[in-house]
């Protein structure tokens, strides 16, 4: 974990698996809205669990990767994360079965114009009320109960309580 000059701002160090197109799009993006990088990545996680909208996890299933491409087609590509941004994905990996990759990839696809054109924080569907990246909230609880141990990921709403 690197730690800015203030001691206030940490973030990730990580790698994704991307497209040349996708990457040269994030990083376009971040020179129109003059900001890092990281920044344009925590706003399109934020959006993500509307693209992954299961209201269960799924169990007993592999992981979900990027389809298999020609050799080169995907590049390693190190990235710095918000924290918060690195967690959520993580989570949505163990709970959703699908690579952070994956997640990006989707989230690029889906979203990342609208940003550019809107903001980071505008809102990408009518289910979306996750609107500002930086109020993102995130925990994990543990509970032992007997022979059982709870794992609990807690995230803020992100979207609207389906009926």
């Amino acid at each position: 974990m690197n730690e800015k000059e203030d001691g206030v701002n940490k973030t990730i160090e990580t790698s994704i698996c991307i497209t040349e197109d996708r990457k040269m799009r994030l990083i376009s993006a971040a020179r129109k809205l003059d900001v890092p990088v990281r920044v344009v990545l925590a706003a399109l996680m934020r959006k993500t669990r509307i693209a992954f909208n299961e209201d269960r996890a799924l169990l007993w299933k592999a992981v979900r990767y990027q389809k298999r491409a020609k050799p080169n087609f995907y590049q390693i590509w190190h990235v710095s994360l918000e924290p918060r941004c690195y967690e959520f994905g993580v989570s949505e990996r163990l709970v959703f079965k699908v690579s952070v990759s994956l997640i990006y990839g989707v989230a690029i696809d889906l979203f990342l114009e609208g940003l550019v054109n809107q903001g980071l924080d505008s809102k990408v569907c009518e289910d979306d009320i996750a609107t500002s990246y930086l109020q993102a909230r995130y925990d994990v609880i543990y509970l032992s109960v007997q022979n059982d141990e709870f794992w609990i990921i807690k995230w803020d709403r992100r979207l609207k309580k389906r009926e």
